[in-house]
């Protein structure tokens, strides 16, 4: 349960949830604030409804199995990033990129671009979402109702700035270069300030699978069939301590024995910084 200021502002259930809360009404702009989190003990069964969805810290690896012993503290506590943002009315959410490559030899690539918007506010709020990836710039006016959510995308076929000749790909190891691209999204206001901004690294890739093959599941990159060897990772410290330092020498010992795919075994491994050294 979070408190700030003595109310609560909500609850996350489950220890690989992440969670947002809107405290406009009840922080102090202008003088001290005080945050609490009051931290129930979880269960032993992943399927209970107010604890770990998905095990997690809970069941035999809060307990100790052959591979590490039992963990003090039941691992209850805080273990992520815990940040406080502002914004003005209009929020940018969670952009998202997703690529299709049309010609078999990957000549050309179509880039779709999402973004989440949400007017915070009581009001109706226009103004313009603009991105840009590189060099590449893209944007379009946008009225949001109170309190509206709306995914807002960018398509190839209307922004002919995201078909792109001679794509520079994302490749796994030993397939080609892990090249990543940086989105910047923001949404301005007519008074030309910046209500919300977001920035995303991607790669840009297709992945699909194939089940009809007499050898069983094929995975393909860009169209191209992937020999998957890989290692598994359990939880990367007892205690979550984690950070990108290590996560990418975990993923260099990857990479260096020829990988090709990482097993987050049953998921365990929820930092982005292990996913964003599995991009590079």
């Amino acid at each position: 349960l979070i408190f700030v200021n003595g109310q609560n502002v909500g609850a996350l259930n489950g220890v690989w949830t992440r969670g947002k809360f809107d405290i406009t009404g009840v922080v102090h702009p202008s003088g001290p604030n005080a945050l609490a989190v009051l931290i129930r003990a979880g269960t032993g069964s992943s399927d209970h409804p107010e604890t770990d969805k998905g095990q997690g810290f809970c069941g035999h690896n809060i307990q100790g199995n052959e591979c590490h012993p039992a963990i003090p503290g039941d691992g209850n506590g805080i273990y992520a990033e815990v940040y406080l943002t502002s914004t003005q009315d209009v929020l940018v959410r969670d952009p998202y990129v997703t690529t299709e490559l049309p010609n078999s030899d990957n000549s050309v690539a179509d880039l779709t671009v999402r973004v989440d918007l949400t007017n915070a506010s009581d009001h109706a709020v226009s103004g313009i979402l603009r991105g840009t990836i590189g060099k590449l710039a893209f944007e379009q006016p946008v009225t949001l109702a109170p309190h509206e959510h709306r995914a807002v995308s960018f398509e190839p076929a209307s922004y002919p700035a995201l078909h792109i000749a001679s794509p520079q790909l994302w490749w796994p190891n030993g397939y080609g270069d892990p090249t990543l691209q940086t989105l910047h999204v923001q949404f301005v206001l007519p008074d030309h300030s910046i209500s919300d901004r977001k920035t995303l690294t991607f790669g840009m890739r297709k992945i699909t699978y194939d089940t009809t093959s007499p050898q069983g599941l094929r995975i393909l990159v860009n169209g191209v069939p992937i020999f998957c060897r890989g290692g598994s990772w359990m939880s990367p410290d007892l205690f979550m301590r984690y950070n990108a330092v290590q996560a990418d020498i975990d993923g260099r010992f990857h990479r260096e024995m020829g990988f090709t795919m990482v097993r987050f075994w049953k998921g365990q491994v929820p930092f982005r910084q292990a996913f964003d050294a599995c991009d590079r």
